[in-house]
């Protein structure tokens, strides 16, 4: 079995970096960094993670093609790939950042915000 970890996107590139030298050193097999539309650039972030580690895989997780151009996000994981080949991967989805919607260690869950955990998409708009 293979075991992976998620990092909040809020975190700095070295922090980034850092903790994924760790999970590799601990035998991890990905780093997934969470983002949202107010994250600073994941692809700039997994470059200096992918610098500091030799075999862990890297990527992004709920990406957005709302948020980021499908192009952008290709050619983005392109280069990542150059970087690190054959460790690149990713899971686009509608985006948001999965690490901050869930609470911290500190917080116990039921004084944690509650949040919908889906919008009732059931009412289409009429076109026309």
């Amino acid at each position: 079995m293979r075991v992976g970890v998620v990092l909040d996107g809020r975190r700095s590139a070295a922090e980034i970096a850092e903790l994924a030298r760790l999970a590799e050193t601990y035998g991890l097999s990905h780093v997934w960094l969470s983002g949202g539309a107010r994250t600073k650039d994941h692809f700039v972030r997994l470059a200096l993670a992918a610098a500091a580690t030799h075999r862990i895989r890297l990527g992004p997780i709920a990406l957005s093609p709302f948020e980021m151009h499908p192009v952008h996000i290709g050619l983005a994981l392109l280069t990542l790939d150059e970087i690190a080949p054959g460790r690149t991967c990713l899971v686009l989805g509608a985006g948001g950042d999965p690490a901050a919607s869930r609470p911290s260690r500190n917080v116990s869950t039921s004084s944690a915000p509650r949040r919908p955990a889906a919008r009732s998409t059931t009412r289409a708009p009429t076109i026309e």
